[in-house]
């Protein structure tokens, strides 16, 4: 997650922040599928060791929630990618 603290450092805002925007405050699932839209879905291996995973992903690791994940900065995937 280092680069996602550079992202914030250079940015001056945070890559992944969680709000939902129809709420209006902070959502893990908003959380969780802003991070799915800049890196793609956790590794399968990684989903069987948490009990909260069936709650947004299914057994082949697609996503299951109405939130759809959304990329919110034009070219951010390009930066991504030159940091690491």
């Amino acid at each position: 997650m280092t680069n996602v603290q550079i992202w914030d450092l250079f940015e001056n805002q945070h890559l992944f922040d969680g709000i939902d925007p129809e709420r209006k405050k902070y959502s893990n699932r908003q959380h969780l599928a802003e991070m799915v839209a800049y890196l793609g879905p956790p590794p399968k291996e990684l989903l069987s060791e948490s009990r909260e995973s069936s709650r947004y992903f299914d057994a082949d690791g697609g996503w299951l929630v109405s939130t759809k994940p959304v990329i919110k900065y034009e070219g951010a995937d390009d930066l991504l990618r030159q940091v690491t």
